[in-house]
């Protein structure tokens, strides 16, 4: 269901709207199930969007998951890809662990989309990571941060975390502290770390740029959107 919709009703509305599909945010075992989904909509990509991954033999296993994946998606004519958060840019034996994911998935199977503000809240330089894979990132998840957060996360993951009958999730108070120190260090386009004229430069096998709003500093989102794509557009 999509918002109460099947995806035959979500595809008739988004038609309506002249809007298209470039793709879907889906977990790893939830995807399968979707492709039939995913190619009515007619999305090209299916990312998995993290896997927890706290060392080099996990990241080897979650690369095989992804190879395996990555040939069902493409045989049914989209690319499967992965998005990073921070905490893949962790360091094992002289790597980070998103490196030693896309050394060990087969470029015709799996594709990257670089969420740039993570990459940039995680202490990387954004734009060499990308020269370093320019041909393996093909989607650019276009937001900010303009603070540098590490790569470890307070507790529990959001997946992990219960929620209660408002659908809320339920955090610990150090956990909604560091929550809301990565939402809030969204800020807008161009305000923050990354050097965006060097990033899409080096980007340039990308085929597109997603821009995500996580933190409204405006009163209406919207506002906010629009303020992003018009940065975005003038580089």
């Amino acid at each position: 269901q999509y918002g109460g919709m099947s995806a035959a009703q979500l595809k008739e509305l988004l038609d309506e709207c002249e809007i298209t599909v470039l793709g879907n945010h889906l977990q790893v075992d939830d995807a399968p199930g979707a492709i039939e989904d995913m190619k009515l909509l007619g999305a090209q990509y299916i990312v998995v969007p993290g896997i927890p991954m706290s060392n080099t033999t996990e990241v080897v296993l979650a690369a095989q998951v992804l190879n395996a994946l990555g040939k069902i998606v493409k045989e049914a004519g989209m690319m499967l890809g992965y998005h990073n958060h921070a905490t893949e840019f962790a360091e094992e034996n002289g790597n980070s662990l998103l490196q030693t994911l896309i050394d060990h998935t087969d470029p015709a199977y799996v594709i990257f989309e670089c969420d740039v503000g993570w990459a940039a809240a995680a202490g990387v330089d954004v734009t060499a990571f990308i020269k370093k894979n320019t041909h393996r990132i093909r989607l650019i998840h276009a937001n900010e941060s303009d603070t540098i957060l590490g790569t470890k996360t307070v507790g529990r993951s959001p997946r992990e975390i219960p929620r209660n009958e408002h659908g809320e999730l339920m955090f610990t108070p150090e956990e909604a502290e560091d929550y809301r120190r990565r939402k809030t260090s969204d800020c807008p386009m161009g305000k923050g770390l990354p050097r965006w004229k060097e990033i899409v430069a080096a980007a340039s096998d990308a085929q597109a740029y997603i821009v995500e709003r996580r933190w409204s500093y405006l009163p209406d989102v919207l506002d906010c959107f629009a303020e992003d794509l018009a940065f975005m557009k003038a580089l």
